[in-house]
């Protein structure tokens, strides 16, 4: 257990926490989660690095917890009619093929090593972003309402090639492996 690590078990406890103040219709209070989660991820990718705390467990968690805090958001304002539909599949198919591929080259191979791509990298960092967007639009902040629709669509390219990406990578890497 190391701090980097600890950053990261915070962003799976921050997830239920910003469904619930979500809920409650506080979004003063869910932004501030949201962007204290969205910064918890910067933080704990910087001390592992810099600090020599980069562990496999914590490559495993990083993502998930981004995921699923990502993933809390955007189904909360999916539900409370904030967030599109159409968008939110694109979201959840991409994490759905991605994580069936993951099995599937585990199962194939008998290992797997994640490493995130540096297209699914800017993938999570522009989600953050529009939920971030979203939950200020929602909180009153409506002079940042323009950014919507450029961010929806970037968040649906980014979404469709990352994972196109991984699609691609990991059928090489398995055709290569097996």
């Amino acid at each position: 257990m190391n701090l980097a690590l600890t950053i990261t078990l915070l962003r799976f406890l921050l997830a239920p926490f910003l469904v619930w103040v979500l809920v409650q219709e506080n979004h003063t209070a869910a932004l501030g989660v949201f962007l204290l989660g969205s910064l918890s991820d910067a933080l704990d990718g910087f001390i592992a690095r810099h600090f020599n705390q980069c562990t496999p467990l914590g490559a495993l968690l990083d993502p998930l917890a981004d995921k699923l805090l990502v993933a809390c958001g955007m189904l909360t304002l999916l539900w409370q009619g904030h967030f599109p539909l159409w968008l939110a599949c694109f979201v959840v198919l991409r994490d759905v093929v991605i994580v069936t591929g993951a099995f599937a080259y585990r199962r194939a191979t008998g290992k797997l090593e994640m490493q995130p791509l540096p297209l699914s990298k800017l993938n999570t960092a522009v989600q953050f972003t529009l939920v971030l967007v979203i939950l200020a639009t929602a909180d009153g902040y409506t002079r940042l309402s323009f950014l919507l629709t450029p961010l929806m669509w970037l968040t649906l390219a980014t979404t469709i090639s990352s994972g196109t990406q991984y699609v691609v990578e990991w059928s090489r890497r398995a055709s290569v492996s097996i």
